[in-house]
């Protein structure tokens, strides 16, 4: 495919070219990283797991936390967490992480297009870390009024007049609701969670 000019590559050629990369890189890195682990550990040296299937995971996030481990950790530790993280100014977390990504794609090489890949792909992340926190916000704080409106009522505080009976179906929906509140909550701080403290 590479041989291939581009303007006569067919569609379906290009997408199996494409995909086919996506394995090669895979088995590229990871089957260095594989090699060191078992020389390693023929020398009595137990190193970590480098790649842990990425192309299972299920986000953005989880696909950092599974490819390159050992380098997306790196710059963790010493670059993101030495800017200060998260832990910040929103505007400057946000420059961090672009900051962390840029820095990774010098070290991919000292090339315009590892720079641009880097930046390209910072910018990205701070933006989907900034419309999810913005999404949690906006979500998360409605569902907690309704869900402090509906407590009210089914304890008779709007409506005193609200007969035992009708205090008993209020209990089953509040108990419900209760429910869907706690599973959309735990989801939205997972979410905050790992979006604000995620590796790269």
């Amino acid at each position: 495919v590479k041989e291939m000019p581009l303007g006569s590559i067919p569609s379906a050629t290009a997408w199996l070219g494409i995909l086919a990369f996506t394995f090669q890189i895979y088995f590229d890195f990871s089957g260095y990283s594989d090699m060191a682990c078992g020389m390693g550990r023929i020398l009595g040296f137990t190193f970590p797991r480098n790649f842990n299937f990425p192309y299972m995971a299920k986000s953005i996030t989880d696909f950092w936390r599974r490819w390159h481990i050992s380098m997306t950790s790196w710059f963790r530790d010493y670059v993101y967490f030495s800017l200060g993280g998260s832990r910040c100014a929103p505007w400057r977390h946000y420059l961090n992480i672009v900051i962390v990504f840029v820095c990774s794609g010098l070290w991919h090489g000292a090339d315009w297009r590892y720079l641009a890949w880097g930046l390209a792909t910072g910018l990205c992340a701070a933006l989907i870390l900034a419309v999810l926190l913005y999404a949690y916000r906006q979500i998360l704080r409605p569902i907690t009024q309704l869900q402090a409106s509906l407590g009210r009522v089914m304890e008779g505080r709007l409506d005193e007049r609200i007969d035992v009976r009708r205090k008993d179906e209020f209990g089953r929906i509040q108990e419900a609701f209760n429910g869907m509140v706690e599973q959309i909550s735990t989801l939205l701080e997972s979410v905050k969670r790992e979006e604000r403290e995620k590796h790269l």
